[in-house]
């Protein structure tokens, strides 16, 4: 018989890695975690496990405090994370997520809690290295209109080329009560992979040049048409001499920030 919380949705407990992979195979279907409440009540790791992305996640996933630790994922299409995708009924709180995440093909929406977020991400953690193109960041590579990340914060690395920000990359909706801890770009080696000379800052052709340097690249959001609200960045930002539209809190921006 399943359990019902008090809110009136069927209780998913999860306690070993089988229960989350048995998770994250029933999100195949976005509907399937309609009116579910997911509960983790221990720490996981995932160490030698093959571990595919959440597909779409409709419900609400409570960490309760506890861990996901030794995430590896490598992305082949749009939008990659541990959650593809949040819809905008979907919340995810108080969940700590490390690893690493890379983002190959299309390179676009890459982030460590999602690819892209239109529902509630509300005290979580990231630690690790997050790696991308187009909207990249630690919590999610894009924040839809939809979107709210609340006191969440990331640490390690985070590099893509344009626009890329320690807790989103692109964001259309609303950062509030975040830190990022993060470096952005702040590591001239994968500048230097795109020149053998290691003189990436010396090309001659504009349009290479900010493809190797990077654009829109902020401690909070890379680029920000939403609002971003009481955020504190402690993280470095872009490489000395290198880059277009840079900043400690945003790179560039066209709405509020506060």
């Amino acid at each position: 018989t399943p359990v019902i919380s008090a809110e009136g949705k069927e209780v998913i407990v999860i306690k070993t890695v089988e229960d989350l992979l048995a998770f994250v195979e029933k999100c195949d279907t976005d509907i399937w975690s309609a009116d579910k409440l997911v509960e983790l009540e221990a720490e996981i790791s995932l160490v030698g496990v093959e571990f595919e992305q959440v597909s779409g996640f409709v419900g609400t996933f409570n960490g309760s405090g506890h861990a996901i630790t030794d995430w590896h994922y490598i992305g082949s299409g749009y939008a990659d994370g541990f959650f593809r995708y949040i819809t905008p009924s979907g919340i995810v709180q108080n969940l700590t997520i490390s690893g690493w995440v890379e983002s190959e093909n299309e390179e676009k929406c890459t982030g460590g809690f999602c690819g892209v977020n239109g529902g509630w991400i509300l005290e979580c953690t990231f630690s690790g290295r997050v790696e991308g193109k187009s909207e990249t960041g630690g919590i999610a590579g894009e924040n839809e209109s939809t979107g709210t990340i609340s006191s969440c914060t990331a640490g390690g690395s985070v590099t893509g080329y344009d626009r890329a920000g320690g807790i989103v990359g692109g964001n259309y909706g609303t950062i509030r009560n975040c830190t990022n801890k993060a470096g952005i770009n702040s590591d001239s080696s994968w500048l230097e992979e795109e020149d053998e000379a290691g003189l990436a800052w010396l090309l001659e052709d504009v349009e290479e040049r900010k493809l190797v340097s990077g654009t829109d690249i902020g401690g909070i959001a890379g680029y920000s048409k939403g609002l971003l609200i009481n955020c504190n960045n402690e993280g470095v930002v872009g490489y000395e001499h290198n880059g277009y539209n840079i900043g400690g809190i945003v790179g560039r921006q066209s709405g509020q920030v506060i």
